[in-house]
């Protein structure tokens, strides 16, 4: 029972985490128009497109004018939405090449396979020393930093740096962070970010047949909507709830598996029965 009891607890836990997320992609989607939007990108079937030559920027390529986001944006100004570009509001980084054989490693060394939905998975993630870490302070991430897939078949796969028990790491040259200059954008950007149009203003700037990548600069020219102060603290609490949630989900899951343990092997303190 006290075993079974943790485990419950977890998977309740998991259950109010995907409940306060759909919550926050619902509001999300409410204030953009979600639905309409999608509709729009579903009707976009322009295999070619007149663009004047003051929307032409430092790209060329016809991939990237007849992506239907250029569309949803226009639509987006039309319908009264303010916008805002990415560079404006945020800076954007990369990480570096690392690996190493050292015992002393201590920094999390975050890659696109630690991107998780919303959150990082520490479960294997790499790490390096702490002397590499101070090294290489363009990459230390912030609280609050978005992370970015940018190479190979999961562009745009994305994830936020937060963690209460966690309180510094770095990244990975296949990925990018985007910090916010106001904190408080982050968590609603990530939402976004994760629709079906914030998906597609980030694969507008993929370049490459094969070996596909995204170029910081066309990070930074993500067109974003802007939205209101309340409304992001609501997102905002929504989501960092949510991932709360998960965290300790999995923390109480990985008990449960370390009780079974000491239970098989004649380890279990029997006292911990008497504190429940």
């Amino acid at each position: 029972k006290y075993i079974g009891d943790k485990v419950r607890r977890a998977e309740e836990l998991r259950e109010e985490a995907n409940k306060l997320k759909e919550e926050a992609e619902e509001i999300v989607g409410g204030l953009i128009n979600l639905n309409t939007l999608v509709n729009k990108v579903n009707e976009f079937t322009v295999k070619n497109i007149w663009v004047n030559s003051m929307d032409i920027g430092e790209r060329v390529d016809g991939q990237y004018y007849t992506s239907p986001i250029m569309k949803i944006n226009k639509y987006m100004k039309n319908d009264n939405m303010d916008l805002v570009s990415l560079k404006e509001v945020a800076k954007v980084g990369k990480g570096f090449t690392f690996s190493s054989d050292k015992s002393s490693e201590e920094v999390p060394y975050i890659r696109i396979s630690d991107l998780e939905d919303l959150l990082i998975d520490y479960s294997s993630v790499l790490k390096i020393d702490n002397k590499t870490y101070q090294k290489k302070k363009r990459s230390q991430l912030k609280e609050y930093d978005l992370i970015m897939a940018i190479t190979g078949a999961t562009i745009g796969k994305i994830s936020v740096f937060y963690n209460p028990k966690i309180d510094k790491a770095t990244l990975s040259a296949d990925t990018a962070f985007v910090r916010f200059n106001n904190p408080e954008d982050s968590i609603i950007y990530l939402i976004y970010l994760k629709t079906i149009i914030g998906q597609l203003a980030i694969i507008q700037g993929i370049t490459g047949a094969t070996n596909k990548h995204l170029a910081i600069e066309d990070i930074k020219n993500i067109i974003l909507p802007k939205f209101e102060e309340k409304t992001k603290q609501i997102v905002r609490d929504k989501v960092i709830n949510s991932i709360e949630n998960i965290y300790l989900s999995k923390q109480l899951i990985q008990e449960a598996k370390q009780d079974v343990e000491d239970l098989i092997e004649g380890n279990f303190d029997m006292s911990r029965l008497n504190k429940t």
